[in-house]
């Protein structure tokens, strides 16, 4: 879990939806978003019910796309508002499959 100074607020949410750049894979959906006024990189993941029925199934798929986002989002300063939206079929994948798959996007979003 990230902590909430590391999380895109409800009022940058909008604003990275509509302003930021789309990324796709297979099972991920991100939003990408450079801000030039803030210097430290913030993201949320979001996992509708339409991919997992229960609360700790999407409980548990937050957690593993966070922990493999981590690496790239702690500690730098790029400035980056990034979100992440599970598709349908998000609830069957591997950890290692999400593996690769946030690493093939984020090679994109660099």
């Amino acid at each position: 879990m990230l902590p909430k100074n590391q999380r895109v607020t409800k009022k940058l949410f909008d604003q990275v939806y509509t302003l930021g750049k789309s990324f796709h894979t297979p099972h991920l959906f991100l939003k990408v978003l450079k801000s030039k006024i803030a210097n430290k990189n913030l993201a949320s993941v979001v996992v509708s019910k339409k991919v997992a029925k229960k609360a700790h199934d999407r409980n548990k798929i937050k957690r593993q796309t966070l922990s493999l986002l981590n690496p790239y989002i702690k500690g730098k300063k790029d400035g980056l508002q990034v979100l992440v939206f599970m598709k349908k079929g998000g609830d069957s994948i591997t950890f290692r499959d999400l593996r690769k798959e946030v690493d093939e996007v984020w090679k994109r979003v660099i």
